[in-house]
């Protein structure tokens, strides 16, 4: 089997016609023209049991043969799950026999006839773009697979819309964190992701990706960040018994490999406890402060680890200063 200038292999078809001297022809000229290799078989029935035994990237057939005819070799082919590129090829040219044709799954229709050469150099484009095609399907598929596979594996609850607002990935953190199913959620739209934390259909972090900065400033959240194209927030929701959830999200465009916005994507982070701690901490300074205020003395406390110092008013005006001079001023109070 010869390959291709790239070291693909070639395009392999399966040429089915019950005409065995079209079928040589055929196979002769596509040979030849590019770089195709071709099976034949005479009838659909023949051509079933070739199916079965080996592997085809597409299907050249005739449409009127003895038994099984090309639209019911394809119809036979669709019904089994066979997704191959399928074209009718065939003297018959009837707009009710292209109809049938294309509406069963049919790829493309061509009408013999003309000069050999041009016929079947036509043909062959449209085996190498039906082939093209089905590779692309089956690349993005892939794709598709991958990311999904990706963000599943996400420890932050994370999801991802497409340009349309339909939910395309829901990992099993977000499942956690929501009580929410994947099976539940993927495929809803009309901001369905939203009504888990705010209780309505709204938009959020996600939905705000491809907006401008002014139009930013009139969103519902307090405090948004843009950095490039990925943007952060933090919200409060509100909790049983009176207690509140801080969330930090982050969200960015999904592109293709065009370049194009695809979607866009979202984490989200419960950071209820690190707020909670950076208040309890504040607190705690300020208590102390109060505290070597209230004794009178020059006390001063430095964190040699961090290099930030605490230092008692009293500590100021010992130095001759009113009010604590200002930072890098070097204390020159007097």
């Amino acid at each position: 089997m010869k390959s291709t200038g790239t070291g693909e292999l070639p395009v392999s078809v399966l040429y089915v016609d019950d005409e065995p001297a079209l079928l040589e022809i055929g196979k002769l000229f596509l040979e030849r023209i590019d770089d195709i290799t071709v099976a034949t078989a005479n009838d659909a029935n023949e051509a079933i049991r070739l199916i079965e035994d080996h592997h085809f990237d597409a299907i050249v057939s005739d449409y009127q043969m003895p038994g099984m005819d090309g639209i019911g070799f394809l119809k036979y082919l669709r019904e089994s799950g066979n997704a191959i590129p399928f074209i009718i090829f065939t003297g018959k040219g009837r707009e009710e026999v292209v109809i049938e044709a294309l509406n069963n799954g049919a790829d493309f229709y061509l009408q013999k006839g003309g000069d050999p050469r041009s016929q079947f150099a036509e043909l062959s484009n449209m085996i190498q773009a039906a082939v093209s095609h089905k590779m692309a399907e089956k690349l993005a598929k892939e794709t598709e697979k991958r990311l999904y596979d990706i963000i599943q594996f996400l420890p932050d609850p994370t999801f991802a819309i497409d340009v349309r607002g339909s939910v395309i990935a829901w990992n099993q953190a977000i499942e956690e964190m929501t009580g929410i199913s994947a099976c539940d959620m993927i495929g809803k739209g009309n901001y369905e992701y939203s009504i888990p934390f705010y209780g309505e259909r709204r938009p959020i972090l996600i939905d705000l990706v491809s907006i401008s900065d002014e139009e930013l400033l009139h969103s519902k959240y307090a405090s948004i960040t843009r950095e490039g194209d990925i943007l952060t927030a933090e919200t409060s929701l509100p909790r049983p018994l009176g207690r509140y959830a801080v969330l930090a999200g982050k969200a960015s465009p999904l592109y293709n490999e065009e370049g194009d916005v695809v979607g866009a994507i979202e984490t989200i982070r419960d950071i209820t406890e690190q707020r909670r701690f950076e208040e309890a901490l504040l607190e705690s300074e300020e208590r102390y402060r109060l505290t070597l205020d209230a004794a009178n003395d020059g006390i001063w406390d430095w964190d040699y680890r961090t290099g930030n110092a605490i230092f008692s008013d009293r500590w100021y005006t010992m130095l001759g200063c009113q009010l604590p001079p200002p930072e890098g001023s070097g204390l020159k109070c007097k």
